[in-house]
């Protein structure tokens, strides 16, 4: 950038307004997302770029933005542990989360502060973004779909039109280009850090607004380009990742017996209907079908379960006993850094050698779930809380187990298949 560039931007008006661009390996986009907040007529007052351990080179460029301050994070944080990392830094009234992969339109502060300024109870508001041809919509707002609490945007796939030019309330504005009120963000505590490292942040902070009396609406007056997927594409960690944080938000929205009666028989039928088309395709013989259902089957309990009986283990052979747990942080001498058997022994419970083999690398961490218990149990004090999380966590656990299974033998059962088919 030359120098009357940089000028040209330092006497630009600047608004009530921050910029936070949460960057993991962004390049070779960041530096238009930076090109655009340069062109915006109403400047944000503060650029900050919370960088997450990229590799990538990200940041060779930044000295050609004087005006953007660079936070290094010394690891990756996920996307709202950056995201957090700007937003202690803000001292406006507003912030913008951004991803690197976004382009801001030219009126993006006027229209900002125009929409905060007319709705004093707006806490966040979701931009209208289009894929880079700026005519087709990829975000008009999102929709979460109970009881499996699965996600959708609005509008995606379709020309902008009238029916997209309204306020209207949404469900959650994706962290993509997300602009917080200040005030609301710091009431509700900013991101859930336990929703690491991305997936259902957004989704999670928009539901928090909510309870606390914010309004959460589109404004589609608010315009970005979107570079859609640059940070994760769909691989079988964004499956893992979407899902895992999937479970968390519906164990962290909903009462126990919304989870027991509700999401919990629910999720199970889902999966065991696509159990079903992968044993209609003739490979149970193969990949062990017989046992993921079994494990699926011990599941079955908790449906339909009342108050009462809340506490029945989430897997044969009794309620799973907290102090055992504390035993189980160490086992034959390991750290709880290291992975740890429990999940691997209730797969050797429930299936035999042969579909292990098929479907090893789908053992989770077990170390994730003991330090999520742990964590509670220095938080909580009720045994009868402490309980309930316990069997909630290990549902979540089995239930994410099966999905990954499940991934895994679509995955092998195609292989199986001649080219062509």
């Amino acid at each position: 950038m030359d120098s009357a560039r940089q000028l040209q931007i330092g006497r630009a008006r600047t608004g009530d307004w921050s910029a936070i661009i949460v960057n993991y390996n962004g390049d070779p986009f960041l530096p238009a997302c930076l090109e655009a907040l340069g062109r915006v007529r109403l400047r944000p007052k503060d650029v900050f770029v919370v960088d997450n351990a990229s590799t990538d080179g990200s940041l060779f460029e930044m000295n050609g933005y004087p005006w953007a301050e660079v936070v290094k994070n010394p690891t990756n944080l996920g996307f709202a542990g950056g995201a957090n990392t700007g937003l202690r830094r803000v001292e406006t009234s507003y912030a913008v989360i951004l991803n690197p992969d976004v382009e801001v339109a030219p009126d993006f502060g006027e229209q900002l502060v125009e929409a905060f300024g007319a709705s004093p109870r707006l806490g966040a508001a979701g931009t209208l973004l289009t894929y880079p041809d700026g005519e087709t919509i990829q975000h008009a707002g999102g929709r979460v779909y109970r009881p499996g609490f699965h996600t959708d945007h609005l509008g995606r796939g379709e020309p902008i039109s009238a029916e997209f030019g309204q306020i209207v309330d949404i469900d959650y504005a994706t962290g993509a280009a997300l602009v917080l009120r200040m005030e609301a963000a710091r009431e509700v505590g900013g991101f859930d850090e336990t929703l690491a490292p991305v997936y259902y942040e957004d989704v999670d902070l928009s539901t928090m607004l909510r309870k606390h009396g914010w309004d959460v609406q589109l404004i589609p007056t608010l315009r970005g380009l979107h570079h859609e997927g640059v940070t994760l594409d769909y691989s079988r960690d964004y499956f893992v990742l979407l899902n895992r944080n999937r479970y968390r938000y519906a164990m962290k929205h909903l009462s126990s017996r919304e989870w027991f009666e509700e999401f919990v028989p629910w999720e199970i039928a889902r999966i065991r209907h696509d159990l079903a088309k992968t044993e209609a395709a003739g490979s149970t013989e193969v990949i062990g079908i017989e046992g993921l259902d079994m494990l699926l089957r011990q599941l079955d309990p908790l449906a339909g379960a009342d108050a009462a009986s809340i506490g029945v283990p989430p897997y044969p052979g009794g309620a799973f006993d907290l102090a055992e747990l504390d035993r189980l942080r160490v086992v034959g001498g390991q750290p709880s850094t290291s992975r740890v058997p429990l999940i691997g022994r209730l797969w050797s419970r429930f299936l035999g050698i042969g579909a292990r083999r098929y479907v090893d690398e789908a053992l989770l961490e077990q170390r994730a779930f003991n330090d999520a218990v742990m964590r509670a149990l220095t938080i909580q004090q009720d045994r009868n809380t402490l309980q309930d999380h316990v069997n909630r966590e290990q549902t979540a656990a089995l239930m994410l187990f099966a999905l990954v299974a499940l991934r895994r033998l679509d995955d092998l059962a195609g292989e199986d298949k001649p080219v062509g088919d």
